[in-house]
């Protein structure tokens, strides 16, 4: 199973502030879910929270370290997964029908999975602004990737800030 970060991060490697994105992407939120859309999507549960709910035609995979969290998650058809460790996570993934994870944040999951090297690719919207935070990405990570693609999108009243999606990929994954 190919294991995929998506990120919308700014250029000083905030991706939050108060559980909330600190801009407006329409286009960004658009791609996100065209890449998304049938996979798995494996998250904490502080960015679970920040969802508007479930997120339609996706399993959700939920990271916490709250041994007896539901937060009425169990819901009766809704594909939601809790797991304790990564490694519950990665498990719960590989019994489902994909072959492709998506790994939607928040920060520290990013990083522990990036420091792990658990990460195939990375689909990472480079947000060109440099907001106030208290939530990175860590940048760096592509360090000695390859970039694959790169797209532009403007500013417009439906996006905030001008932002690169890029897709990198690790030189030894094929």
């Amino acid at each position: 199973m190919k294991r995929i970060a998506i990120v919308a991060a700014a250029l000083n490697g905030v991706i939050g502030k108060d559980g909330a994105m600190p801009w407006r992407l329409r286009n960004d939120l658009k791609l996100f879910k065209k890449q998304t859309m049938g996979a798995p999507l494996l998250m904490g549960r502080k960015t679970f929270e920040s969802l508007p709910g479930i997120l339609p035609g996706r399993p959700h995979i939920v990271l916490t370290g709250q041994k007896d969290y539901a937060r009425e998650l169990i819901a009766v058809g809704k594909p939601l997964f809790v797991a304790h460790s990564i490694e519950e996570a990665l498990d719960i993934a590989s019994g489902l029908s994909s072959n492709r994870l998506f790994v939607i944040g928040g920060g520290e999951l990013y990083r522990q999975m990036f420091e792990r090297e658990l990460i195939d690719e990375l689909m990472l919207s480079l947000v060109q602004a440099a907001p106030e935070g208290d939530t990175f990405f860590p940048l760096h990570a592509t360090e000695g990737w390859q970039l694959v693609e790169e797209r532009f999108f403007d500013a417009d009243e439906h996006n905030d800030y001008p932002f690169t999606w890029q897709h990198w990929r690790k030189p030894s994954f094929t």
